[in-house]
């Protein structure tokens, strides 16, 4: 999900076993939740759509009902059924199914604005925020939160992407490098372009597998994929030359439980089912509402794909999909994220 500001929230919901959420982490389904499985979450550039029924039929949440902003740039829902909006005023929860809505982060947290654009908790229940004046922690539900900068060695305040990896690794995708920590986020050490073979220093999304590779998307038109087997230390890239539809990628990076890994480029949508050796693309041809992908969600045997011409779905591996727009109840065309649960 990358928008045209470089302020950036990350929130990672890390909970114990399940299949795998936004980021690479894990999450698992409450049985006893009073929400049916199955609800698709939508951020849009026009509100957050909501669809009860499969995706027949959206309602969709604005400012009127108490989002910080209707350009939502993510969406996560916990196994207590509380939604998380991210939004471009704030951070906007609902314990209510969506119906209400208040503001856990503006302005008065820190001084570059309140632009957020993605959510999740460690396995501890910490809540991960990256925004564009650092990386907020919150120990207590998200009412109250630290701020980690450059001063405990983030390679830069801006922070793009956060992915919690195995043993709670932080990874934080910033504009000076990706950083990590293993010690909650107290202090943390950034690989950059000198010191770990990334193409570009600028990193728009990170993706922790749980089988321990490390995937990152950097700002570069030939940038490529950077993937890592040792935990971040050092990269490859995985370029046009491997299948890869486009070595710009500009949407996020997804690895499902059945190790099939999607990758969102600027022009289409490229599937990995060997450990990155090779790809196939989906393009408009295939059913995509655009070839530019923004976001990546699968669940079970449905694969979601936010673009900017709606919010494309697949029952059949990716092999077609059909399309959802705002004709269709979408508060927007431009889908910068999906979640299902």
């Amino acid at each position: 999900m990358i928008q045209s500001l470089l302020y950036f929230f990350t929130i990672a919901l890390v909970l114990a076993c399940g299949k795998q959420g936004p980021n690479g982490n894990t999450f698992n389904w409450n049985q006893n939740s009073g929400q049916g499985k199955g609800y698709i979450y939508v951020a849009t550039d026009g509100g957050l759509s909501i669809s009860k029924d499969g995706g027949e039929t959206y309602t969709n949440k604005t400012t009127e009902n108490g989002l910080g902003n209707n350009t939502v740039n993510e969406v996560y829902v916990d196994n207590n059924d509380v939604i998380y909006a991210a939004t471009d005023g704030g951070l906007s929860t609902s314990i209510d199914g969506g119906e209400t809505f208040t503001n856990k982060i503006t302005n008065t947290l820190y001084s570059s604005g309140e632009v957020t654009t993605s959510i999740v908790i460690n396995s501890s229940g910490n809540l991960y925020v990256g925004t564009g004046g650092g990386l907020a922690i919150s120990t207590d539900g998200g009412d109250s939160y630290s701020v980690k900068t450059s001063s405990q060695g983030l390679g830069s305040n801006s922070v793009s992407d956060v992915s919690i990896g195995n043993n709670n690794v932080i990874y934080a995708g910033t504009s000076g490098g990706l950083s990590t920590s293993s010690d909650g986020g107290n202090s943390f050490t950034t690989k950059t372009t000198s010191n770990s073979n990334l193409s570009n220093n600028s990193v728009y999304h990170v993706f922790a597998a749980t089988d321990g590779v490390i995937y990152v998307a950097v700002n570069s038109i030939d940038g490529g994929l950077q993937v890592s087997t040792n935990g971040g230390t050092s990269f490859f890239q995985k370029t046009t030359a491997d299948g890869l539809a486009y070595n710009f990628i500009v949407g996020e990076i997804y690895k499902d439980s059945n190790n099939v890994l999607y990758v969102g480029t600027r022009v289409g949508l490229s599937i990995s089912t060997d450990e990155a050796s090779s790809f196939s693309n989906r393009k408009i041809d295939q059913g995509l509402g655009s070839n530019k992908i923004v976001s990546i969600f699968v669940d079970s045997d449905k694969i979601y794909v936010g673009t900017e011409g709606g919010l494309s779905i697949s029952t059949d591996g990716g092999n077609s999909f059909t399309n959802d727009t705002s004709a269709d109840g979408l508060g927007h065309d431009k889908v910068n994220s999906v979640y299902v649960r």
